[in-house]
């Protein structure tokens, strides 16, 4: 400590008649006063920092379960992109392709198994496109959370088979599938999903999009800013897809469906729904328990990395001619590029998923029927 700044406290202390003017007392206790205030205004240290950043140990969530081979998964945070002429991508391999403000980028879901998260931004909109293999979800979210713009990292571990996410700037947790932050100073938080993504083929989606910009990554040990696109040309869950069992044995516990059918999967307002795809094939309308309608699209030759389409309307759907028409602008769904053009008919932010995961995480699912 500085002389000045000693002598400075010790006579502003005196003059505000805090201390008495006994010289060895009031310098000892000016001495502490200042030590309390440098220590308390003092930024934390690097150790203190990446302790609360990593979430400390009771803020790991209830059924959280530790995976070592998860531990090696990092998000990338800088992402950079080729153009689609550039991507060396098989036709057959399956993306997550995003549209926002007129900008599309893909998103390799083979490239994304090293990773599982990719922290983007387009126009303005901070957003994570999320890979969680174990449920065969893909999804896009909302890093605007209360006025904080976080940046989500794969926590080395699962609830119920499901993607734990961790952010950076408060060490929470983060259940994918729950939708909302299990641990930490955000517990309690919900995640927003953003309906501005679909799941589908590179084929397809480079016809529907030509001049989409595709992430460019190194797929094992890269430090997920760059370097030439690959594709492995392997599927690394092709066995797990195959199977009838969950992870570890995890196992629907509801007896309402099947462990791993397939179901489209959605939190609104304030409830969990699911409905099974093997009802949707031409399509389907449902009326939610807020009055809201919704149609989920879905056809009979679609493998399993294909996404389904899904709307939301107040005013309803019907089918006429053998095509799905939005009741309130009279919009004609294509089932080519599954959408209803640029009707501006919303899209639902859901995602399709396995029953067993989305059961397990969301015990109350309503089951549309």
């Amino acid at each position: 400590m500085l002389m000045n700044e000693r002598e400075s406290a010790i006579r502003d202390l005196t003059g505000w008649g805090l201390l008495p003017r006994n010289r060895a007392l009031y310098a000892g206790l000016a001495v502490l006063a200042l030590a309390i205030v440098v220590i308390a205004t003092a930024p934390p240290s690097h150790a203190a920092a990446e302790r609360y950043a990593a979430g400390r140990p009771q803020d790991v969530p209830a059924g959280y379960q530790p995976e070592p081979e998860r531990e090696s998964l990092r998000a990338v945070d800088d992402p950079a992109f080729v153009p689609a002429a550039a991507a060396q991508l098989r036709p057959e391999a399956w993306v997550i392709g995003v549209e926002i403000d007129g900008q599309t980028r893909a998103y390799g879901l083979e490239l994304l198994n090293d990773h599982e998260v990719v922290n983007d931004e387009i126009g303005g909109t901070a957003f994570a496109v999320v890979w969680t293999p174990y449920a065969n979800a893909a999804l896009t979210i909302d890093r605007e959370i209360d006025d904080l713009a976080v940046s989500f990292e794969p926590a080395p571990g699962l609830i119920h088979a499901g993607s734990v996410l961790r952010d950076r700037e408060t060490g929470s947790y983060w259940s994918v599938l729950a939708g909302r932050a299990v641990s930490g100073p955000l517990a309690g938080t919900a995640l927003t999903v953003l309906p501005v993504s679909d799941r589908m083929s590179w084929a397809e989606w480079s016809a529907h999009h030509p001049d989409t910009q595709v992430l460019s990554v190194a797929p094992s040990g890269g430090d997920g800013r760059g370097g030439a696109l690959q594709d492995p040309g392997t599927d690394r869950y092709g066995a797990y897809f195959a199977e009838p069992g969950g992870h570890r044995g995890a196992e629907a516990t509801d007896g309402q469906l099947a462990t791993k059918q397939l179901v489209y999967a959605l939190h609104h307002a304030g409830v969990a729904h699911a409905v099974d795809l093997r009802r949707v094939i031409g399509g389907r309308s449902f009326t939610l328990q807020d009055g809201s309608h919704i149609l989920v699209y879905r056809e009979a030759a679609d493998r399993l990395g294909r996404g389904s389409a899904a709307f939301i309307s107040r005013a309803g759907f019907e089918q006429r001619g053998g095509s799905w028409i939005e009741l309130a602008s009279d919009a004609e769904f294509n089932a080519i590029t599954r959408d209803f053009g640029g009707s501006g008919i919303p899209r639902l932010n859901g995602f399709d998923t396995f029953w067993y995961t989305w059961s397990l995480a969301n015990p109350d699912t309503a089951v549309l029927r």
